[in-house]
């Protein structure tokens, strides 16, 4: 895994340990990627699908779709 994802996993099992180290506690890491490529936006890890971008009451983006 190259780029930016490979980079964040290193990172989150560096953390994980160092955490595990500290305080002898289990957790649980979930995560999602999207990219923003041509002003659509896509799920990396399923399949590359196409996702909505939506905007609640809020005026909080969420993004429709995406998977963890």
């Amino acid at each position: 895994m190259n780029g930016i994802q490979g980079i964040a996993v290193k990172d989150l099992f560096e953390r994980g340990i160092n955490y595990w180290e500290n305080h002898q506690r289990n957790f649980t890491v979930t995560v999602s990627m999207y990219e923003i490529y041509g002003g659509k936006v896509y799920d990396l890890l399923n399949e590359h699908h196409e996702l909505k971008l939506r905007e609640d009451k809020t005026n909080t983006i969420q993004i429709a779709g995406l998977k963890e």
